[in-house]
């Protein structure tokens, strides 16, 4: 049996019907021969125009990839120029997988939902809470495993933005850590933007859940993901560091650590094909050939929009935009396609992406993934909304500024 909180919290999410919202392939533009072509061309001109080193496109439909190519060069350490089998650093893409970990051991009733963040990691036990004006409070109540999941935890980053929580992360080198009990010591010395559970604002959150993870598991996180995920789902190219030749592969410049400290997002290393394995794995509801590593009501409950049933609202810097809630461990689209966005995607989509250049999408109603990864920062935002209206709308807009 799963924890308590995990049925009471299946229960109140209904079931999406996916079905009437699904449409007929040939009526998909990125589907169509034509569509794909104009897929190959935008990228090949991309790449020729130097918009872009290169990129990895990979679109599949009902589990069998229909556009798989690479283009440009690999730009990274051993130059030449990218393929199939090139590697891109996953950067926040690593969030949706450290979460299926976390959902696993939810399953096995290692964790619950709505465990006090402090049973796994005591250092959580008393947080404050500091305003933009300066004012400092306890907490009203306890972070909750749920609220790392879904980034209301009160926990922010320090990249981006501005107020006194954010000046404080700024003075921190999180990367100076030697492992993940040691950055989330540091973390929770530091004070909340928000109480827990109030509002959703992208942070630091799963990086504490990736300690969480190992806390309540016994392993390492790279062991975990390695046993419980990467292997059973036939992902070979993917893992942290430079093992089994990855750098090699590299697409993008930047040093690879032999054994980085974890979590590093930029340390994990993924093809483009290793993270279709993954996406198709949770489009099928946790399987994929036979290995099993969700159960499907567990992936479900994933896919849907929790904000709106937790009464969770926006923060200051909310990245999803309108038409879009978070689910457990990336982002749910609660609209219809909305033809004028830069981003559209059917009800039930779920999406999410990485400062890298990589970007990914599931959608359940026709069930469509999509994986594109590019080594560069500049306009990953344009180039992975422009590939959504490719497949989508056809659109062929001109690239723009980010």
């Amino acid at each position: 049996m799963v924890g308590q909180t995990f049925l009471r919290v299946l229960g109140l999410v209904l079931p999406v019907c996916l079905c009437a919202l699904s449409v007929r392939a040939e009526n998909i533009p990125g589907f169509s021969q034509a569509g794909r072509d104009q897929i190959r061309i935008i990228l090949s001109q991309a790449v020729e125009k130097r918009e872009l080193p290169g990129a990895v496109f990979i679109l599949a439909r009902d589990g069998k990839i229909v556009l798989h190519e690479a283009f440009g060069d690999r730009k990274g350490p051993a130059p030449g120029k990218l393929t199939k089998a090139s590697v891109f650093r996953l950067y926040s893409m690593v969030k949706p997988i450290v979460t299926t970990a976390a959902m696993i051991l939810v399953e096995r009733e290692k964790l619950r939902l709505d465990d006090p963040l402090s049973k796994y990691l005591p250092a959580f036990s008393k947080m404050r809470v500091l305003d933009d004006d300066g004012k400092e409070e306890p907490a009203k109540r306890p972070i909750l495993i749920e609220d790392l999941i879904q980034h209301t935890s009160g926990l922010t980053y320090g990249f981006f933005g501005d107020g006194p929580v954010r000046s404080a992360y700024q003075s921190v080198c999180f990367g100076c850590t030697k492992d993940l009990a040691e950055l989330a010591d540091v973390i929770a010395r530091l004070p909340l933007e928000h109480h827990p559970g109030e509002y959703w604002e992208y942070s630091r959150s799963i990086d504490v859940l990736a300690r969480v993870v190992e806390v309540a598991s016994g392993l390492k996180l790279d062991d975990f993901l390695e046993r419980e995920i990467f292997q059973p789902l036939g992902m070979q190219g993917i893992g942290f560091g430079t093992r089994n030749g990855r750098a090699k592969l590299l697409a993008g410049g930047g040093v690879v650590q032999e054994n980085p400290t974890l979590p590093g997002g930029e340390q994990l290393l993924s093809s483009a094909l290793d993270y279709y394995r993954f996406s198709q794995a949770l489009l099928n509801g946790g399987e994929l050939d036979g290995k099993r590593i969700l159960k499907e009501k567990t992936v479900n409950l994933m896919m849907q929009d929790h904000l709106a049933r937790r009464n969770i609202q926006p923060g200051k810097y909310i990245w999803n935009g309108k038409g879009w809630g978070f689910g457990y461990g990336f982002a749910v689209s609660t609209t219809k396609i909305d033809k004028t966005s830069n981003f559209p995607a059917p009800l039930g989509t779920v999406f999410w992406s990485g400062y890298g250049g990589t970007s990914f999408w599931i959608d359940p109603a026709n069930k469509i993934i999509g994986v594109f990864m590019m080594a560069s920062t500049s306009k990953r935002r344009h180039y992975a909304g422009l590939m959504r209206r490719l497949v989508y709308l056809g659109k062929t807009e001109p690239s723009g500024s980010e």
